[in-house]
């Protein structure tokens, strides 16, 4: 057993239950610990409860790792990679080879995210749980993927909660030659490792993009916040006669471009415009017959939350107004702080500022590789809700 933290009485529910944070407010009793220490979580009449890794400088103190007594060594990571490995590609068409290895806690190591694209792997050490161990989950990555490219990207913000500086985005194994190229579905993809949003590509909205194809046939489709214009490939997949992607990066819109290329879609029915998407909406007179709204997160504090619901409202209500008889929106928010309840309520106060009818087609979260446990409700953040105008 490692050295023990003790629960106060009454706080080891959560534990028992799955739940993988333990706050410094739970806390009955510990001793001086280095961040990133494992330590052996007891509750208050001393039954073990598991191992944990623990950070004195966070308010979230151990972030569990296992029910057992574990060493969180090389061959401890090797054995857990090898296992989600096998269970994500089950969640996966033969024809992707784009996924979600490692989604930090939900997926039991805490403070890591993993994201294969193709021959490249992509790494974000977002926290003292996963930093601590670094070398050792590296060399098991190694052995259990062997990834011709190892691209870290933790150049986030959000280590300094944990007392730790971002790091630039650098190149841990290997040489790019341009951006990597992954299959979805059986469409292909390149992904900005180096600079692009998140890890370079937008995995988690997997699903969102499949049910997108089930309306693109014969359809105009605006993509507001169009990123590498992957909601537009999967539309021009399934027959859209017309896709806008709309984005304010031309950086995202040289992606898009090459990812409609390297499909087959090109001509005067693909169209980019390099501009923001609120002047878009202010500034366009057309109507669409599929909107899709993927917008960033507006909500990434507990004080953001009343400010981001104004935002999604009117963001929404000009979507809709965008919408042509019949008209479907697929809107989306990656706020975890906003729940579904609360997207919901948006939409419906949206829908009566544009005065058009609306009913629920589809509501969705991330794509299952993007591991959704039930006893960790903070792990969930997408929202994703279809619409069909009702004229």
């Amino acid at each position: 057993m490692h050295k023990p933290v003790v629960l106060k009485k009454g706080r080891e529910t959560p534990v028992r239950a799955g739940h993988p944070w333990v706050f410094s407010q739970g806390i009955e009793s510990e001793t001086l610990f280095t961040p990133g220490e494992p330590v052996s979580v007891l509750s208050f009449d001393g039954a073990f409860m598991g191992t944990g890794i623990i950070n004195p400088r966070s308010d979230i103190r151990v972030r569990m790792i296992d029910s057992s007594d574990v060493t969180p060594d090389t061959a401890y990571f090797q054995d857990r990679l090898s296992r989600l490995l096998a269970y994500k590609r089950t969640l996966l068409s033969a024809d992707s080879t784009g996924f979600r290895l490692v989604n930090a806690d939900a997926d039991r190591i805490p403070g890591l995210i993993v994201d294969i694209y193709g021959p490249c792997l992509v790494v974000q050490f977002h926290a003292v749980s996963a930093e601590a161990f670094r070398k050792p989950i590296l060399e098991a990555l190694e052995k259990v993927v062997s990834p011709d490219v190892i691209v870290e990207r933790s150049d986030l913000e959000v280590r300094k909660r944990e007392g730790l500086e971002p790091i630039p985005a650098r190149i841990l194994k290997g040489s790019l030659n341009g951006f990597p190229r992954f299959t979805e579905n059986g469409l292909v993809f390149f992904a900005d490792v180096m600079q692009g949003q998140k890890t370079g590509f937008f995995l988690d909205q997997r699903i969102a993009r499949e049910v997108l194809g089930r309306y693109a046939k014969g359809k105009t489709l605006l993509n507001l916040f169009s990123y590498s214009g992957a909601f537009g490939v999967y539309g021009a997949r399934h027959g859209a006669i017309r896709v806008v992607n709309v984005d304010i990066s031309e950086r995202a819109q040289e992606v898009a471009r090459d990812n409609f290329s390297v499909n087959g879609f090109k001509g005067s029915g693909i169209e980019f415009a390099t501009t923001d998407a609120f002047e878009y909406l202010y500034n366009s007179r057309e109507s669409f017959d599929l909107v899709v709204c993927d917008p960033p997160a507006f909500a990434k504090t507990q004080r953001a939350i009343e400010k981001a619901l104004k935002a999604y409202t009117s963001l929404n209500a000009q979507c809709i107004a965008k919408l042509s008889e019949s008209g479907v929106l697929l809107t989306s928010s990656c706020s975890g702080r906003i729940t579904m309840d609360d997207f919901r309520h948006t939409l419906r106060v949206a829908a009566y500022q544009s005065r058009r009818r609306l009913h629920i087609l589809h509501e969705f979260s991330h794509a299952p590789d993007h591991t959704d446990a039930l006893s960790f409700p903070e792990g969930r953040y997408l929202k994703t809700i279809v619409l069909r105008a009702l004229d």
